[in-house]
């Protein structure tokens, strides 16, 4: 049985899910905006995909 209670561990999983997060936020805004953009629906002009990979590519201590 593997138990998940010691800390070191729990930290380590937890930075894991973070830094999975934001690749699967990137991945799902290069997935998602062409297929929007050919539904004829709109966003902002100004998020373009440079901006949110680069939104995306930062470091989670310098969004706190």
């Amino acid at each position: 049985m593997l138990v998940t209670d010691k800390h070191a561990f729990r930290g380590h999983l937890a930075s894991f899910a973070l830094d999975r997060l934001w690749r699967l936020y990137v991945e799902t805004w290069r997935i998602a905006v062409p297929m929007l953009d050919r539904a004829g629906i709109s966003s902002d002009e100004s998020l373009d995909a440079d901006t949110m990979t680069s939104v995306g590519a930062k470091p989670v201590s310098s969004c706190r």
